[in-house]
């Protein structure tokens, strides 16, 4: 969850970081502190354009980034182990496609966070055992001094600075890297013409407008870390106004094939979710609350189980998967009928193998029948 209501003062703390770097004045002097991941071995990388012809750092290289101080603080978040979600968090990170993961709003690390880099840490060992092109490099991360290098790693942002402070503690054993930064321009928050009524609570009234104060003072991380780095998985569980602006820097940028969201059927993703469910062609609803023992294949991330077997958890969540360019409809499908995902082809395939076999059966059957019925009369 990334909560945008800290104090102005918290703007002028000094970002933990090896190197020696000037008191922050501002949030942008942070950006210089807290840049992610430079390539390990090589120069510190300045932060990146969101141009697209900015080159991505190739995925099978280390990157660096400063260790926190080794300073244990106690586990806070929402999304707990055994919770449906988190369990299908852990799951999907620990892919060997996932290699990378980013998410935004961590607040104080001890939920998605943990489930994500737990994940990432089996996602390395099964990608080296498909893959022996890094022969002799058999750990995901090593230390350097006071940095961390990771193949396989969680990216995550949060703006309140309270927050990262604790989660970066509580996080410092597992490959994930906590950046303090706005994700978006406050200038792309959810306008107020564009809040409904209902929605416009004291929690609005108190927060609304200090988050924009906050954003305007910080440098938008989002599409920089896109534009640099390859993202397999990233999750939207921030600010209730930026949800929908993430999305789309997520969808056009960073591209990722796996989208997942917290709190669904709420403000933050409400658009979001209107959106993919008249968009098929990007990508299709892989699993969701309350459907977590029934929907193929998605819910095999989670043994596919009904909801009640897991952890108590009241938030919506989503998973959505990309679509694949080589996922076309089936010839005949009308105008934007919902793609076929991969793993349903051979099992459709195998579905229709027997009802043909059946019918054959059948047909035999009514033929028996009738001549038999011919010689009994």
């Amino acid at each position: 969850m990334l909560l945008l209501a800290a104090a102005p003062a918290a703007l002028n703390a000094t970002a933990a970081a090896p190197t020696a770097a000037p008191n922050a004045t501002s949030a942008r002097r942070l950006e210089a502190v807290e840049w992610p991941l430079r390539r390990a071995g090589g120069r510190r990388h300045a932060p990146p354009s969101p141009s697209p012809l900015v080159e991505r750092l190739p995925s099978s290289e280390r990157y660096c980034y400063p260790l926190p101080p080794n300073e244990p603080v106690a586990r806070s978040g929402q999304i707990g182990d055994g919770t449906a979600f988190g369990t299908a968090l852990h799951a999907l990170a620990s892919r060997p496609e996932v290699l990378r993961a980013l998410e935004l709003g961590t607040w104080y690390g001890g939920g998605s966070s943990v489930s994500l880099s737990r994940g990432l840490s089996l996602s390395w060992k099964a990608s080296l055992a498909r893959s022996l092109a890094l022969s002799g490099d058999t750990e995901n991360c090593e230390e350097r001094g006071g940095e961390r290098c990771c193949h396989s790693l969680l990216v995550t942002l949060e703006v309140y600075e309270p927050a990262w402070q604790h989660a970066r503690r509580f996080l410092r054993d597992l490959p994930v890297h906590c950046i303090l930064g706005s994700t978006v321009h406050a200038e792309e928050m959810l306008q107020p013409h564009e809040i409904p009524r209902h929605e416009r609570t004291e929690h609005f009234r108190l927060y609304y407008n200090r988050d924009a104060r906050l954003m305007r003072k910080m440098e938008p991380q989002l599409a920089r870390l896109c534009a640099r780095y390859q993202f397999e998985l990233v999750l939207i569980d921030g600010n209730e106004y930026t949800g929908w602006a993430e999305f789309n820097h997520v969808r056009k940028e960073c591209k990722p094939k796996y989208l997942a969201l917290h709190d669904t059927n709420t403000l933050k993703t409400a658009k979001i979710e209107e959106y993919l469910a008249a968009h098929h062609d990007e990508y299709v609803l892989y699993l969701k609350k309350g459907h977590t023992d029934t929907m193929r294949p998605g819910c095999e991330l989670v043994g596919c189980k009904p909801d009640h077997m897991f952890v108590p958890n009241a938030a919506g969540f989503s998973i959505y998967k990309r679509v694949d360019p080589s996922d076309e409809p089936p010839q005949g499908s009308a105008p934007g009928e919902k793609p076929v995902l991969k793993e349903f082809k051979p099992k459709r395939a195998g579905l229709k193998a027997k009802l043909e076999q059946l019918k054959a059966t059948v047909s035999a059957l009514r033929s028996e029948l009738t001549s038999h019925r011919g010689t009994t009369r």
